[in-house]
């Protein structure tokens, strides 16, 4: 498997058209987790929403939900560089470093929008179901995982797979309860999915498309993933708290207590 490049700079969502650069590992900045630059979107990015990036390109890519748009900036100047529009309310976008695929989970369409890196214009729009609010890609096996809504029998969100190879929906995953974000560790092909209906994160298996566990845990918003440690990282619903979840015994082994009530949404 290809190296993993850990991108040393953290990106936030800030006001209404900026993009907030903190300090990485390595700035002198990085002790005191300042922000070191701010990036203004200009007038065609409004209400940023998600924001994703190839570290092979050192492209960012920010979402923006208020003008439906994804604005290009590039990392070694943070300046924005150019603008794709999208699908209806961006809010979520995920890459894949392999293949220089961008992918934008269209909340308001029910359907990912799939940019070229290369060229940086929309090559293909995927349905997936209604109100796609997390995204997650596996560069590793070249399939996208998509949270959505699904109403009616049996209840629960769902899990869209997305072949990147042909830009197609190969399977549905059902989850049986409400789901707000998806993460994934490509050294093992196991898919994270933070369950909040059910108070449990689940544990797909990206060989058979299938939940192979739960694990119980209070949460709701995004999920991270560490491919190096195992680790999986996921917003404490109610609680002012990071679930700390080791991947190899699927057991919350910490919990770290923030500031604020974590979330999908702020």
């Amino acid at each position: 498997m290809a190296a993993l490049r850990i991108w040393q700079r953290a990106l936030l969502l800030v006001a209404v058209s900026t993009v907030a650069v903190l300090a990485g590992a390595d700035s002198p900045a990085a002790a005191g987790h300042v922000v070191d630059d701010t990036i203004v979107l200009g007038a065609g990015g409004h209400g940023p929403s998600a924001v994703g990036v190839n570290p092979e390109t050192n492209r960012v890519y920010v979402a923006n939900e208020d003008t439906n748009n994804v604005v290009v900036v590039d990392g070694a100047t943070n300046t924005a560089v150019g603008t794709i529009d999208v699908g209806t309310w961006p809010g979520s976008v995920g890459v894949n470093p392999q293949t220089n695929r961008v992918y934008v989970a269209n909340q308001g369409g029910g359907d990912v929008s799939v940019i070229d890196g290369a060229t940086d214009t929309v090559v293909a729009t995927v349905p997936v179901g209604p109100w796609p609010v997390s995204v997650a890609v596996n560069p590793e096996t070249n399939r996208v995982y998509v949270v959505h809504s699904e109403y009616g029998s049996p209840p629960g969100d769902e899990v869209a797979v997305i072949d990147g190879a042909t830009d197609t929906k190969v399977a549905t995953i059902e989850l049986g309860a409400t789901a707000s974000g998806v993460g994934v560790n490509p050294e093992t092909n196991r898919i994270y999915v933070a369950k909040s209906g059910s108070d449990s994160v689940a544990v797909i298996d990206g060989a058979t498309d299938t939940v192979v566990s739960e694990i119980p845990a209070d949460v709701s918003g995004e999920v991270g993933v560490n491919p190096e440690t195992n680790r999986i990282y996921v917003g404490g619903g109610s609680s002012n708290y990071v679930r700390v979840i080791d991947g190899a015994t699927e057991t919350v082994v910490a919990m770290s207590r923030l500031a604020a009530q974590p979330g999908a949404w702020d």
